[in-house]
């Protein structure tokens, strides 16, 4: 049993994740050979204007991924539904435009 309780992560998150591979920086050790200990995995984000680094425990990297995947999957949704927004909004005003110019020839 475990005395600590982890925290759920969220579903979706703005940010990355990134595998990295590291050198320790000894003389004598396989990295120093080009052999680099790792993948360790980070999730980037941009937090006031500055990037913020967090190591991810390999059995949140899976659930990290999904949830960065989400946010962007939403955000771009988010736009495409901006996009036919507008567009939908160019094409009532043309008709309007359309429609009040046929009002005024009528008129005279």
């Amino acid at each position: 049993m475990k005395n600590k309780t982890e925290k759920a992560l969220p579903k979706m998150m703005s940010g990355s994740v990134h595998k990295q591979f590291v050198r320790c920086g000894k003389t004598t050790c396989r990295c120093a050979r080009g052999e680099l200990h790792g993948a360790y995995y980070y999730y980037f984000k941009r937090v006031n204007g500055k990037l913020s680094k967090r190591y991810l425990k390999p059995h949140e990297v899976k659930q990290m991924q999904a949830a960065c995947l989400a946010w962007r999957e939403e955000k771009r949704a988010g736009r495409a539904h901006s996009r036919e927004t507008w567009r939908l909004i160019r094409k009532m005003s043309a008709r309007l435009r359309d429609v009040l110019k046929q009002v005024s020839f009528t008129g005279d």
